[in-house]
C-alpha cells in the first residue's frame, strides 16, 4: 500500500511539476485614437506609410482605412496598427491637418520565460513588447533611451 501511495504521489508531482519555456514576444506598435472627432469626420482616414527616416520623402504605400467609435464617447479608434518599421502620416477626410507619427521605438522585451507543467496544453501563454517612445507632430512621447514606460497609444486631439 505504501508503494502504491508513493508511486501515485510521484506521478501527480511529475504531471504538475514546472518546467521553463521561453516564448517569443509579439512586436508592439502604436494604436491611434482621435479625440473630439465625430464618426463622420474620422471615417475613411488615409494612412501614408513612409520609409523610417523622419524625412517623409519616400512614400511606400497609402491605404484608406476606417475608424470605429469607442463606446458612446467622442473618441474614434483608428483601425490600423503602426509598427516600428516605418514613419506615418495620417489624414482625416474632413480636415486639412495631416498628422505625423515617427520614431516608434520598442522596448527590449523580446522573450519571456514562463513556468509550465506537463499539462500546459490547456493554458495558452503569450507576451508582447511595448512601445517606449514615438513622435507625434514633432512632440516626443516617452524616451527612446529608457526601456520603461508604455506608449502604445497615441491620442490625437481635435
Amino acid at each position: 500500500m505504501k508503494a502504491l501511495y508513493a508511486l501515485s504521489t510521484i506521478l501527480v508531482f511529475s504531471l504538475f511539476s514546472c518546467r521553463t519555456q521561453t516564448l517569443q514576444c509579439g512586436a508592439a506598435g502604436v494604436e491611434v485614437y482621435f479625440v473630439g472627432y465625430t464618426y463622420e469626420e474620422a471615417k475613411n482616414t488615409t494612412l501614408f506609410v513612409y520609409k523610417k527616416d523622419n524625412l517623409f520623402d519616400s512614400l511606400i504605400d497609402s491605404v484608406s482605412t476606417y475608424c470605429q467609435q469607442v463606446g458612446t464617447s467622442d473618441t474614434m479608434q483608428f483601425l490600423g496598427h503602426l509598427d516600428d518599421d516605418h514613419d506615418y502620416k495620417i489624414k482625416l477626410p474632413a480636415s486639412t491637418t495631416v498628422y505625423t507619427i515617427s520614431g516608434i521605438t520598442l522596448g527590449n522585451h523580446y522573450t519571456e520565460k514562463i513556468q509550465t507543467g506537463l499539462v500546459d496544453d490547456l493554458v495558452k501563454y503569450g507576451c508582447s513588447n511595448n512601445t517606449v517612445s514615438y513622435t507625434l507632430n514633432g512632440q516626443q512621447f516617452g524616451d527612446p533611451n529608457v526601456m520603461s514606460g508604455v506608449y502604445n497609444v497615441a491620442y490625437i486631439q481635435k
